[in-house]
């Protein structure tokens, strides 16, 4: 069927279906229909925007199938991706509050350095749950986890370069954590996606939060470590995107090959060395 108006009743799939975990395959099923009829770019028009809030759902996995799909043209990978993102859906959000906010021109870095010195304070137990996610909804209960998360707010002038550059700080400052590792595909995604969401704003953000959430969540947010490595100048790793994409066809784990890709990708977008380098440290 034809995609209609977006919102809770219209669309190829009305917002109150999300999050049902059961529904992919009719969802997969409605959505492959649909971009049959109106084409991909229409329905990834439609589905996107209503999909944001949940954008760090299963550790980015939905926004990175979405991407890979519309990367390589793959209109059955995108239906895929936006089924898989639709039936997993559960919104890592929270409102943005005025009161004590953060200057709207704070730099992404600088923001995440706060939180992170105001999280370190709170001397919290690690989060409960036995995935990246569970993890995130575990810290997100917490009230003071939650006023930390909402003055971490980007402005007009912060955009997927600033996030991309802390999603790979990141990185590093956790010796490449499995969940710092989905924080650099994840921003990789939605670069990929970003042409179809008209509000900019809002990709951005939801990403944004979801990234910090996931740092605290690592057990490994040390603001001197994040410090060192933001202020980081050195060149790249000394391996090649050659051989490390040799590597990374040779390995049994899937997360190899899409890393590499993704810090190739990044590093030819941004023109930052230090992407080899995380790609060398991924493939150690």
């Amino acid at each position: 069927m034809p995609v209609t108006a977006s919102g809770e009743g219209g669309g190829v799939l009305p917002t109150s279906c999300f999050g049902t975990c059961g529904c992919y395959a009719a969802f997969r099923s409605t959505i492959a229909e649909s971009i049959g009829c109106s084409g991909s770019h229409e329905v990834l028009r439609e589905l996107l925007p209503r999909l944001l809030p949940g954008i760090a759902r299963a550790a980015f996995h939905g926004l990175i199938r979405t991407a890979y799909g519309i990367d390589s043209g793959c209109e059955p990978e995108i239906a895929a991706g936006l089924a898989y993102w639709a039936d997993a859906f559960e919104p890592v959000a929270i409102d943005i509050e005025d009161e004590g906010a953060i200057s709207l021109a704070s730099s992404a870095s600088h923001q995440l350095l706060d939180a992170t010195r105001q999280f370190a304070r709170l001397k919290k137990d690690d989060p409960q749950g036995n995935s990246i996610h569970a993890q995130m909804l575990s810290l997100l209960g917490d009230a003071e986890v939650r006023a930390i998360l909402s003055r971490c707010r980007l402005g007009d002038t912060q955009d997927l370069a600033d996030i991309a550059r802390v999603a790979f700080a990141i990185f590093f400052a956790t010796d490449g954590d499995f969940t710092a590792l989905h924080c650099v595909t994840g921003t990789h995604a939605a670069r990929i996606i970003a042409p179809y969401v008209d509000d900019k704003r809002a990709l951005y953000q939801h990403l944004w939060t979801g990234i910090v959430l996931a740092y605290l969540t690592t057990g490994k947010a040390d603001p001197g470590r994040l410090q060192a490595i933001l202020d980081r100048t050195a060149g790249g790793g000394p391996e090649t995107w050659e051989t490390l994409r040799e590597a990374a066809q040779a390995s049994s784990d899937a997360h190899d090959i899409k890393f590499v890709f993704t810090c190739e990708r990044e590093a030819q977008a941004y023109g930052n060395p230090h992407y080899l380098e995380a790609a060398t440290l991924q493939m150690r």
